[in-house]
């Protein structure tokens, strides 16, 4: 019981105790770890209570690393599905775009808000932000793909920035989310209904490769820092890293069957079955240099299949291939939409 209180008050509070902003979601994510810590030591004291010194010290060396492998395996589980609001901070505006204020419906009863820039010839980009964040963070991307005449759609995830719904920051509601934005755009005259790429980063990534497995309305995919949304998308850990990584597989098929119940979410398919799905659809996964994880996830994702490329942004960490290198990045990423788009 310790543990799950200490993992879910870490889960809870993490996040606005981090940002220094607590509120009553920082309280109580500490008043759930303190209590969770207190009974682990109750726990742990009623345990070795009576026994020798050295049995005792191997006691709760055993306990303590119980604790933390419980701790850590379902806090990410509730980090995910406790995420707090995440109001916009800046505009389209203030990175010289020309966007409006738009929403259309989303899940049954929910709201999806975003930017749109109109296309200069039909060609438009849904760009999509990561986990715990909304359109704002995107901004940047956005601006270099309206210099190329590229149309954007920035979307807000469920839950996030003006969007209503339930959040859930694994991303298990992407292709739901992307799917009601194709619907929008087919509503506008000026956009090209087969020429209609997403742009995803890290959580957007995710669901930017479900949405095209699933939807074949999607012309190309740029995906960057995908890694994994369900247990299936570690496969390669035990490959790469041996036991360790079989361990680190078992705790994630765990840390996801928690998170199942924490949502109102269905898992998701696997990447690569969606990136298998996709073909011959292109897909572009841009892979952060400085985080050699995220080569292996794209190896894993791509998988057989001859429409993904892989490229890897020398010196980025993870999402910061434009940071790292702007005229490279323009050159693979504009470069990429404008042969899979036709610009």
């Amino acid at each position: 019981m310790g543990s799950l209180l200490l993992a879910a008050g870490v889960g809870i509070g993490i996040r606005p105790v981090g940002s220094g902003a607590w509120g009553w979601r920082g309280v109580l994510g500490a008043a759930l770890a303190v209590i969770g810590l207190g009974l682990a030591f109750v726990g742990g004291r009623a345990v070795t209570s009576g026994l020798r010194p050295l049995p005792a010290v191997a006691s709760w060396i055993g306990l303590s690393f119980l604790v933390l492998a419980v701790t850590s395996t379902l806090t990410p589980a509730v980090v995910a599905t406790t995420v707090p609001p995440t109001p916009r901070e800046t505009s389209p505006q203030d990175f010289g775009l020309d966007a409006m204020e738009v929403t259309y419906p989303g899940d049954p009863g929910g709201v999806l808000a975003a930017w749109y820039v109109p296309p200069r010839d039909g060609a438009v980009v849904i760009v999509r932000h990561g986990s715990g964040s909304n359109a704002t963070s995107v901004l940047s991307h956005a601006a270099l793909l309206a210099e190329h005449g590229y149309g954007l759609l920035l979307t807000d995830a469920s839950g996030h920035g003006a969007s209503t719904g339930s959040a859930m920051d694994f991303g298990w509601f992407g292709e739901s989310d992307i799917a009601h934005g194709v619907d929008f755009l087919l509503t506008q005259p000026e956009v090209d209904a087969g020429r209609i790429a997403v742009l995803g980063l890290s959580m957007g990534a995710e669901e930017a490769l479900g949405a095209i497995g699933a939807d074949t309305r999607i012309a190309a995919v740029v995906a960057e820092g995908a890694t994994a949304r369900i247990a299936d998308d570690k496969q390669w850990l035990s490959e790469v890293y041996g036991w360790r990584g079989a361990v680190q597989e078992w705790l994630e098929t765990a840390q996801y069957a928690v998170t199942d119940l924490l949502t109102p979410a269905s898992p998701p398919s696997p990447l690569v079955e969606s990136v298998t799905a996709a073909a011959p659809r292109p897909i572009l996964l841009v892979v952060a240099g400085e985080v050699p994880d995220e080569g292996y996830a794209a190896e894993h994702i791509a998988g057989s299949s001859d429409n993904a490329r892989i490229w890897v942004a020398s010196g980025a960490g993870h999402i910061g291939a434009l940071t790292a290198d702007p005229e490279d990045y323009e050159r693979q990423v504009v470069g990429f939409l404008d042969r899979a788009l036709g610009g």
